[in-house]
């Protein structure tokens, strides 16, 4: 017999605490992502929405305006300070 283990959708909510109804997102923390310049726009982005998908609740990104124009469009729920 082998001890192997596989990561199913099973074993990760095994792992990971239950969300409780009445929380909203300043329940699961905040994050201050200072990233993006003029001419590396994606950085930015890709950093916010990775916060995002692994759970954070609250998510300030400080950055250049050009940055702001295209990371608001694309990513809604994420606030922006220049």
């Amino acid at each position: 017999m082998s001890d192997e283990k596989f990561i199913t959708n099973e074993f990760v909510k095994e792992l990971l605490p239950l969300r409780k109804q009445d929380s909203h997102k300043g329940s699961f923390g905040s994050i201050l992502n200072i990233a993006g310049s003029t001419n590396y726009k994606g950085a930015a982005f890709l950093s916010s929405k990775a916060a995002l998908k692994t759970g954070a609740g609250y998510i300030t990104l400080a950055t250049v305006k050009d940055v702001i124009n295209s990371v608001s469009v694309l990513c809604p729920e994420v606030v922006c300070f220049p």
